[in-house]
């Protein structure tokens, strides 16, 4: 009771369905691994923008604080006291009854 398996021939049109079958396969497989490669380069680029504008809404918020200050500098009152302070501070001046003491430890 040897049973024996003939493999027959395919049919031209088998052949060539099975040979579509497996183009359709890998095309369908090159397009899920250039759609995978893609969402991953955008997903990168994505962090890359919330980072760069996290860092510019700091900038911002930084620029705001410098403008604020400047801005009370301008509203302040000229007298005495602010043309002192602005001495002192921009042209490194001081008054003729200051001691100044000189140190070198700092450098």
């Amino acid at each position: 009771m040897n049973r024996e398996h003939r493999v027959q021939p395919r049919s031209g049109a088998e052949v060539s369905r099975a040979g579509n079958s497996m183009f359709v396969r890998l095309a369908v497989l090159a397009f899920l691994v250039c759609t995978l490669i893609l969402a991953a380069r955008l997903l990168m680029e994505y962090n890359d923008l919330r980072e760069e504008a996290a860092l510019l809404r700091a900038e911002i918020e930084e620029s705001s604080l410098h403008i604020e200050a400047l801005q009370d500098q301008l509203e302040a009152p000229f007298d005495d006291d602010y043309v002192i302070k602005i001495a002192k501070e921009k042209l490194n001046l001081s008054l003729p009854q200051e001691i100044i003491f000189y140190n070198d430890l700092n450098d």
